[in-house]
């Protein structure tokens, strides 16, 4: 039976969610396909039809959030580099159970990593590509800080604070980068 997207989706989403259940009531380690396939209701053929292994599915999250984002943002008329930083953190915090189960593992590189790949920036020269992507990973992190420790500083003080602190000029060559890096939306 060949299932609609939505339907793929709503399974994902379900293998999604078992495994971050999993991952705080047991170690990353001891958790295995089958259970996340057990408590999501789906048979192991399922999960492996969408999935590799457990970290390919919180890999391929961090593509849905961005997906996301970025089609959110592209419903607005204009986005500034305020308002770019101010949905970052908004997304950030509605998908905080993500990160503090990427910070509890410490499988934080798996969210950097997407950051750093150097696909997203292909329209850069070397020089400009690395200064893009370092200041891409710096605000993502400073972001990712502000969620996992429940900072007391809310969305408007980080946006100012983040503004000192990340280039204007980069955050410009950013702002397009992450609108076009998901066209197919």
């Amino acid at each position: 039976m060949i299932k609609t997207y939505a339907e793929k989706e709503i399974t994902k989403g379900w293998i999604y969610d078992a495994l971050i259940s999993l991952i705080n009531e047991m170690s990353y380690e001891k958790i295995t396909i089958t259970s996340i396939c057990k408590k999501a209701g789906v048979p192991r053929s399922t999960f492996y039809r969408y999935y590799f292994d457990k970290d390919d599915v919180l890999k391929q999250h961090v593509q849905y959030f961005y997906e996301e984002m970025s089609y959110e943002m592209k419903q607005l008329n204009e986005v500034s580099i305020k308002k770019y930083i101010y949905y970052h953190l908004l997304f950030f915090k509605k998908n905080e159970k993500y990160f503090k189960s990427l910070s509890m593992i410490h499988k934080e590189h798996i969210f950097f990593d997407y950051i750093s790949d150097k696909n997203l920036y292909f329209n850069f020269s070397d020089l400009e590509k690395d200064k893009v992507i370092f200041q891409a990973i710096a605000l993502s992190s400073i972001i990712f800080n502000w969620v996992i420790s429940k900072s007391k500083l809310n969305e408007k003080e980080m946006v100012n604070l983040i503004m000192l602190y990340i280039s204007k000029d980069t955050l410009k060559m950013i702002l397009p980068i992450f609108l076009n890096a998901h066209s197919k939306l």
